[in-house]
């Protein structure tokens, strides 16, 4: 298999560099890897809530209120 890298080689080394890069974010942010884990859990939580919330109003058929909450998933964090 030369030539050919392995699934797991892919994995190893996207896990370790994504590891190394959440330690720099935590460090400049000046707090834990928990901390920001927890935070970033946190907003995606926040905007997967929002986005379950527009295919409920957009299946009750109120488009308006539906268009309004996907404009403010599309607004910065």
């Amino acid at each position: 298999m030369s030539g050919h890298r392995k699934f797991h080689d892919y994995a190893n080394h996207s896990h370790t560099g994504g590891q190394a890069r959440l330690k720099a974010l935590a460090r400049a942010r000046k707090m834990s890897l928990n901390k920001l884990i927890d935070e970033l859990a946190t907003g995606a939580l926040a905007k997967h809530d929002a986005f379950v919330r527009f295919q409920a109003l957009a299946r009750e058929g109120d488009p308006r209120r539906a268009l309004e909450l996907l404009e403010r998933l599309d607004q910065p964090d």
